[in-house]
């Protein structure tokens, strides 16, 4: 598949695998949800609109979103869109309109895209007779939450990298400018989020996605990253001091797992340095210099500060 096919289908492709991810893209938006999230069922529903026609009409991702057992209260039609299409304005009513009349709920159309311009043609209104324009729900890069740290992605790993992908998306139209350095440590952080997942057939497809999304140079960069770092063993036993609730055993899996980390980014760590991160006992501490490992350029700006 070529980069630009896979910087269409990368975020489908995670919304199909975790259709509950697209929970989280609704209150990014601020859509209202038929009920609380947390006792909400997110299923694929078949995409293909045609009935009685010999038009056939496919939009890229639909989503049923109802209580379990329960049928839908609410249907989603989400497709990536790269660059303006005027057909879509007579298209995409079509769309929600065969939705609508199929399931006899309300439907929302997302349309995912990779810049400002794309993003006000989709906003729309887009119009379609006397009285009848549509709305579409815009997801662009900059409407997107920044993610920061490990912290911040843990239990939203399959949004951060739909956010990441995004972000990647967006860069992989400007030939001749370098990813900027924000972007590459937010997509590094998502990145050892992905390698922390259990599930090896997971952390393998999400990995794939990341880096066939990226443009070089920072594609090499996130590859030697990806291969380099065992950072789901590392992570686990993070979490698993934190869950213990033992001061020591969380202070030593910190501890421990910078000192590792360290030495997998090349970095070189004599035996003053070593017993430095052993002894601190400040957990904040640690957090800031495991996430510094990251992105940092030298064992200086790692335990700076």
């Amino acid at each position: 598949m070529s980069q630009t096919s896979l910087v269409h289908e990368a975020p489908l492709d995670v919304m199909r695998e975790s259709p509950a991810v697209v929970l989280e893209v609704l209150a990014t938006a601020g859509v209202a949800l038929p009920a609380d999230a947390a006792r909400l069922e997110v299923v694929i529903a078949e995409s293909s609109l045609t009935e009685a026609s010999p038009v056939h009409w496919s939009a890229d991702l639909v989503v049923a979103i109802a209580e379990p057992g329960a049928p839908p209260e609410l249907v989603v039609v989400i497709e990536v869109q790269r660059e303006r299409d005027a057909a879509k304005r007579f298209v995409w009513p079509q769309y929600v309109a065969a939705l609508a009349a199929r399931h006899r709920v309300p439907v929302v159309l997302v349309v995912w895209v990779f810049d400002a311009t794309t993003a006000a043609w989709a906003r729309g209104p887009h119009v379609v007779g006397p009285g009848f324009a549509l709305e579409p729900v815009v997801i662009e890069p900059a409407a997107l939450p920044v993610f920061r740290s490990l912290d911040q992605v843990t239990d939203h790993t399959d949004f951060a990298a739909l956010v990441a992908l995004t972000r990647l998306g967006a860069d992989a139209s400007k030939r001749g400018e370098p990813l900027s350095q924000a972007t590459a440590a937010e997509v590094l952080v998502v990145a050892a989020a992905v390698l922390a997942i259990e599930d090896p057939a997971r952390r393998r497809r999400l990995s794939s996605l990341l880096h066939g999304t990226a443009r070089e140079p920072f594609r090499a960069i996130l590859k030697q990253f990806l291969e380099a770092n065992d950072m789901g063993a590392l992570e686990l036993i993070r979490e698993e001091g934190r869950q213990e609730g033992r001061q020591e055993g969380r202070q030593q899996a910190q501890a421990t797992t910078l000192v590792r980390q360290l030495r997998r980014r090349g970095f070189s760590v004599d035996d003053a340095t070593e017993a430095r991160i052993l002894a601190t006992a400040n957990l904040e501490q640690l957090d800031t210099w495991l996430d510094r490992v990251l992105t940092a350029s030298s064992l200086e700006d790692v335990l700076a500060g």
